[in-house]
């Protein structure tokens, strides 16, 4: 039984990218590559198969020049900037989304108070009943406290 690697594994130690290694996964270069709980278990065989050598980097892809390389890695920067500019947008749309909600909220209320001060009275309110008159009692004049008092 040969090695096992993860995908990170494999990665790291033939030198190229997780993305290559699961690449190469999806495309069934990794004839006996296992998935389990902890995820995929590559044999050293299927590595070495696939051209990779865990231990030193694999050499570089024929074909492709510095200044191919160098157009993948700005591609892959503006890719990133576009990402982080997008989420940015997004985050800014919802908000202009729940600003322009309170807003109508807002207006709604308003316009029902509006609408609660210009409507006509309909209803009758009652006169406040008088006061029930007391029997009037003879005015006399007393001294003292109760006097002052009004007693």
């Amino acid at each position: 039984m040969s090695k096992l690697f993860s995908a990170a594994e494999a990665a790291r130690e033939t030198g190229v990218s997780r993305t290559t290694i699961m690449r190469k996964l999806a495309a069934g270069e990794f004839a006996q590559a296992t998935k389990d709980d902890d995820g995929w278990r590559i044999p050293l065989d299927d590595l070495l198969a696939a051209g990779l050598n865990p231990g030193r980097p694999s050499p570089p892809v024929r074909g492709h020049d510095q200044s191919e390389v160098r157009t993948v890695s700005e591609l892959s920067h503006q890719v990133e900037l576009l990402r982080v500019q997008l989420a940015a947008a997004q985050q800014l749309a919802a908000e202009k989304d729940r600003l322009a909600a309170e807003k109508d909220r807002v207006i709604e209320t308003q316009a029902h108070a509006l609408r609660a001060l210009e409507a006509p009275r309909t209803e009758h309110v009652p006169a406040p009943e008088p006061p029930q008159a007391r029997p009037a009692q003879p005015l006399t004049r007393r001294s003292g406290l109760r006097g002052l008092l009004g007693f």
